[in-house]
């Protein structure tokens, strides 16, 4: 999984979320990587056990001219694949 420092060199924020169940280990990680303008996210989720995590990028405001997504998620891709990681589209 990526992190705080992945965020700073995408020029997003960071922020976690993780969820389980009471007394019982995390069942899934969530990372969500969200633009300076809060107008494109992307949210990388892993669950437990599992070698692939699910990579969503969306808009997340109604005004799609405050940022283009395509620079963040071309960035994303450049430090995924400096960590080794892979994308299968």
């Amino acid at each position: 999984m990526l992190k705080a420092s992945s965020a700073k060199t995408l020029g997003m924020s960071f922020s976690r979320v993780n969820s389980g169940y009471e007394g019982k280990p995390t069942t899934k990680k969530t990372i969500i990587l969200q633009s300076p303008k809060v107008s494109v996210a992307i949210a990388i989720t892993a669950r437990s056990g599992s070698a692939a995590s699910q990579v969503t990028v969306e808009r997340t405001c109604i005004n799609d001219a405050l940022e283009p997504w395509l620079p963040f998620w071309k960035r994303f891709r450049t430090v995924l694949g400096s960590r080794g990681y892979t994308l299968k589209l």
